[in-house]
């Protein structure tokens, strides 16, 4: 199983449109990736701007041959996608799950 967080940091000048993130943006996630475990217990910055990222979350693929031809195939939709809610970065971290 393969693991990948995906991370939005904070920088000065970077927005986050919440709302659209949890709402449109996870759901198109879930409909172009799938078929794929993404935790609906992803951490949304509620610490009063106290956490150094927007946004956490954690996505569960079975295989990485999985991950590359299903993000592969969409990466550029989703990619476009984002930029309706964040002009921040995007940080990728993938492991493998035993």
């Amino acid at each position: 199983m393969l693991q990948v967080i995906v991370m939005y940091p904070k920088f000065e000048g970077k927005t986050f449109d919440v709302n659209y993130y949890k709402n449109q943006y996870i759901k198109l996630v879930k409909e172009k990736l799938a078929p794929i475990k993404i935790d609906d217990e992803y951490e949304i910055d509620n610490q009063n701007g106290q956490s150094s990222y927007f946004a956490v979350t954690r996505v569960l693929f079975e295989s990485w041959e999985q991950f590359e031809n299903q993000y592969i195939k969409n990466s550029k939709e989703l990619s476009s996608d984002r930029l309706k809610f964040t002009n921040s970065s995007v940080i990728i971290q993938t492991s493998e799950l035993k």
